[in-house]
């Protein structure tokens, strides 16, 4: 299957390689602004009620592996619809929200986390994020453009415009590391 992009035909399956390898640049920019810091401050959080370098590491992989599960699932059960404009506007929004100064709480399942090491956390997301790539290249071409995908707040997306909204995911969470860390180095300033 093809579409039309800005003027030209770009394949759905070159889409959502590019948006893959979109995702996997912002989980190495991530990893690389935390490396070298201490495994303490990675894991201590600024305050109560807050997560941790770690606990954010581990929201990002509960999230891959959620959303795994579900396209897993989905294409088990068949039945999936091609993504209509409806998609398009509800990745949209999602888009706008994301870069809004708004907080956003954490959907069921994501947002209590135990409290974790670095490593561990780290770990999970690194298995996580292989095994969503995995499971995204296995997919044929004709799929790429079915709402295989759901977001907890905008609902069913193709499977371009959920690695895209992951890719946003983790950028946002990129933000809440770097004042993560400002904030623990600050209380650990004499």
């Amino acid at each position: 299957m093809t579409v039309r992009d800005q003027g030209g035909i770009v394949s759905c399956g070159a889409r959502l390689l590019g948006a893959l390898d979109a995702l996997e640049r912002k989980r190495k920019a991530l990893a690389a602004l935390v490396d070298g810091r201490s495994l303490d401050q990675l894991a201590r959080a600024p305050g109560p009620d807050e997560w941790s370098v770690a606990q954010v590491f581990l929201h990002l992989a509960i999230a891959e592996e959620m959303a795994a599960a579900y396209i897993a699932r989905k294409r088990g059960f068949g039945g999936a619809r091609r993504a209509t404009v409806l998609s398009a506007l509800r990745f949209r929004a999602l888009r706008l929200a994301f870069v809004l100064p708004i907080k956003f709480k954490a959907p069921k399942g994501l947002g209590e986390l135990p409290r974790i090491g670095f490593e561990a956390a780290h770990d999970r997301w690194e298995r996580a994020g292989r095994a969503l790539q995995e499971l995204l290249l296995s997919v044929p071409e004709r799929e790429v453009g079915l709402e295989l995908f759901k977001h907890p707040a905008a609902g069913k997306l193709d499977l371009v415009q959920g690695v895209r909204s992951m890719t946003i995911h983790v950028d946002r969470h990129t933000k809440q590391v770097k004042r993560i860390l400002q904030q623990v180095q600050r209380q650990a300033s004499p």
